[in-house]
Order: C-alpha cells, then sequence, then structure tokens
C-alpha cells in the first residue's frame, strides 16, 4: 500500500505553510486514466511488498549472525582496541560535535551498493574492519563517543537491513574513517590499517556452525539479491506511472513555484 507522507506545520503560516502540487494538474485528464492508475499502483505497492518480505528475512537471518558472533567474542577485548585507536587516533579538539546519521549501503535497484569511495574521497586514513558477523558496531560506539567528546563531528552509518547498529564511522575533520567489509562486500581500496573483528570470536564457535553460517549467508545473498531485482521492476514501473502523469502536469508553474518558494526561504 502506498502511504502519503505528511508533516504537519507546527506553526500555519506563521512559519510553515502547505504546497498543493495539485493545482498544476490536469485533473480532468487525470481521471480519464483512473482505470490503468489505479491497476499500476496496485502492482507497484505489490512489488514493494515483496521487496519488505525478502529484505525482513534477510534482517532476520543477518540477526541470527550476529547474535551467534556476539556469543563467541568478548567485549572487554573489543573496548580495549578501541581504547588503542581512540588513544593514537582522537586528538586535538574539533569544530563543534554534531553527529548525523546517514547510510553508505543500501539495498537498492542497482544492486547491495556500498559508497566506499566516499570514505576514500574524506581522507586517507580509512580503518578497515573485517566485520562479517556485524560485530564492529561494538568497536566503532566508543570511538564514537571519543570524538564527540573531542568536539568532532561524526557520521555514523547504519546497517541498512539493522539501522540500530552501526556499519561505518567518519569524522571527517580528523580524516579519519571506519569501514565494514564482508566477504560479499570487500573494501576495494588502499587502507591504513585492518582490523580483524571476527578473528576476535572463539573459534569453535564458529567451528561448531560452520554449516549453518554457510548456508545462513548463501540465503541472504540471494534474499537480497532478488529484493534488488524486485525493486528494478517496480523502478521500471514508476517510471510508467510517471509517463502517464507527465503530459498532465504544468512543470512550467511547478518550476516557477519552486523558485519563488526557494527564493522565500532565503529571505526569511
Amino acid at each position: 500500500m502506498l502511504r502519503s507522507h505528511v508533516i504537519e506545520p507546527k506553526y500555519p503560516l506563521a512559519l510553515e505553510r502547505y504546497i498543493n502540487l495539485g493545482d498544476f494538474a490536469d485533473i480532468a485528464g487525470i481521471k480519464k486514466k483512473k482505470e490503468k492508475l489505479v491497476s499500476l499502483f496496485d502492482e507497484y505497492g505489490n512489488y514493494h511488498k515483496r521487496v519488505f518480505r525478502l529484505v525482513s528475512c534477510a534482517a532476520a537471518l543477518e540477526s541470527e549472525l550476529f547474535e551467534l558472533g556476539l556469543s563467541g567474542i568478548s567485549l572487554n577485548r573489543v573496548y580495549k582496541k578501541a581504547e588503542g585507536i581512540i588513544s593514537r587516533e582522537i586528538k586535538g579538539r574539533g569544530g563543534g560535535a554534531d553527529t548525523k546519521k546517514r547510510f553508505l549501503s543500501a539495498v537498492s535497484p542497482q544492486g547491495h551498493i556500498v559508497l566506499f569511495d566516499t570514505l576514500v574521497n574524506l581522507g586517507p586514513r580509512v580503518f578497515v574492519l573485517e566485520n562479517n558477523f556485524g560485530l564492529g558496531h561494538f568497536l566503532l560506539l566508543p570511538v564514537l563517543k571519543a570524538a564527540e567528546n573531542a568536539g568532532y563531528k561524526c557520521y555514523v552509518c547504519c546497517c541498512p537491513l539493522s539501522p540500530e547498529r552501526m556499519e561505518h564511522l567518519i569524522i571527517p575533520e580528523l580524516e579519519l574513517s571506519f569501514v565494514s567489509s564482508t566477504k560479499s562486500r570487500p573494501f576495494p581500496f588502499g587502507y591504513h590499517r585492518k582490523i580483524r573483528m571476527d578473528a576476535m570470536i572463539q573459534p569453535e564457535v564458529i567451528k561448531d556452525k560452520k554449516q549453518k553460517i554457510t548456508f545462513s549467508r548463501k540465503l541472504i545473498a540471494a534474499l537480497i539479491e532478488e529484493a534488488c531485482d524486485t525493486l528494478s521492476e517496480a523502478k521500471g514501473l514508476h517510471d510508467e506511472i510517471e509517463a502517464e502523469y507527465n503530459p498532465h502536469i504544468n512543470f512550467d508553474a511547478v518550476y516557477s513555484l519552486a523558485d519563488k518558494t526557494s527564493e522565500e526561504i532565503l529571505n526569511t
């Protein structure tokens, strides 16, 4: 089901107001296509329901692997490793703490992508975490806290399947970043140092569940691939929907309103 995303004005007209883009549409012309549009929108909604189910299954399997890895690792050892990184890398004072959450990776119509080049462009000091179980989150938490306390702006990049877990961390002022690298999405560039998170897990924990781990990873990859393919099909359908609407929209008026509104915002 498609849902409208609405933000109610907190101070109507005084600070915020509604903009009705429907004023620039030929409603009568669009209504002539209502049967086709209803069919397209229903089909489009079904694609997204399927993507949600596929990604949810993949996320559940990844959570199982996370819990498995967590059962065999000493967090005190992880925190000690983080302390060493903090003492060497988090120095001086930043221009003001300001932590923002972002996604560096995504399940998309173009596949399961990770914008690794963003990290390289921000600075040479890249720490690569071998992070096949998602346990890098526990190493990055104290590093983030130390950077915030030192007044540095940070970008926390969350895992798209489990947004509560940190996957990458970027501290631009220090030209420092931490990136998770996995077997399915390895970091393809040069790096400053590598931290073998997986090696901190007790070997017997992984050995005893080796077949289960291999099966789960293959299944996760298949689910994600199918989700991306479905999103690609949905994108094609979305383009078809736009093609039905476009002849009935006065885009010159829309762009004129956009220019007027942006000028109003900038001059406020």
